[in-house]
């Protein structure tokens, strides 16, 4: 009998506006069955309205390390098992230089790089459980057709190269990008693949209080169309927009011209009087 395709069990935090919600939305569509988890319980109830029987709210925090334990249990009840788990959840804060305070980017840290930990401590024995028996109430059914269990995180492209200001969020950013690969050796054997997003700018609630020019500006769906694109290829690394990737990707391999320009723009924008 030709086995058929079943619809994912799909866990996104994050999800209560921009980027999270979009990919929420659409893997729902899909008839995908999908968690969310946020710290809004407004906004993940918005979303979850939408699609109600494929989307369930869990309000979460990411920074909350002694609940990893419950949230396991609560999407284990909800769903048995991981397909996918999409670390998404993020924050920024830009900092001023020349005075860098510590406790700014420990808030950055804990969402962007332990939000990150917490949310493979949680989702490991779920995705692990994927080509394995469940339960009895719930028995792997040979027909469907199954496949390796994935982790996905979204960084951001200034993780590529110095950007001024985003000392504590770009350094966030390339620790989480690290963090990642590391871990896709590491579980390699393990059936579970991972992959990293690097998105450029992306209209979000997050984005919308920046005071700077962001060039190609996307709007949250359809990065989520080529956040999607990249998982389902199981590619390593899904960095958007390609035309402000290989800019920088360019600059980094020539950092003393990057500074350079950079020094130029700070000067033309702070001129002294």
């Amino acid at each position: 009998m030709k086995a058929t395709i079943a619809a994912k069990h799909i866990w996104i935090t994050g999800a209560g506006s921009g980027i999270g919600k979009s990919l929420a939305l659409a893997y729902a569509k899909a008839g995908n069955q999908v968690v969310i988890t946020g710290r809004g319980e407004t906004n993940l109830n918005q979303v979850a309205a939408i699609y109600p029987d494929n989307i369930t709210v869990l309000v979460w925090d990411v920074t909350d390390d002694q609940s990893c334990d419950a949230v396991r249990a609560a999407i284990k009840v909800r769903l048995g098992w991981l397909d996918i788990a999409i670390f998404n959840a993020g924050y920024c804060e830009y900092t001023d230089g020349a005075n860098l305070e510590t406790e700014s980017f420990r808030r950055v840290y804990e969402v962007n790089v332990f939000g990150i930990v917490n949310g493979i401590t949680v989702a490991m024995p779920l995705l692990k459980a994927l080509n394995e028996p469940l339960d009895s109430s719930q028995p792997l059914n040979d027909s469907i057709a199954r496949s390796r269990s994935q982790i996905v995180g979204v960084g951001s492209l200034s993780a590529l190269i110095g950007m001024p200001t985003a000392e504590s969020y770009g350094s966030s950013k390339a620790a989480a990008n690290y963090l990642l690969e590391a871990l896709r050796i590491d579980v390699a054997d393990q059936n579970i693949d991972v992959s990293v997003v690097n998105p450029g700018f992306v209209e979000t609630p997050m984005t919308a209080t920046n005071n700077f020019p962001m060039p190609f500006l996307m709007d949250a769906d359809a990065a989520a169309k080529r956040i999607m694109s990249g998982i389902e290829a199981r590619r390593h690394k899904i960095q958007f927009p390609r035309r402000l990737h290989w800019i920088l990707a360019l600059m980094a391999c020539f950092p003393g011209l990057w500074f350079r320009i950079n020094r130029a723009i700070l000067a033309r924008s702070n001129p002294k009087g």
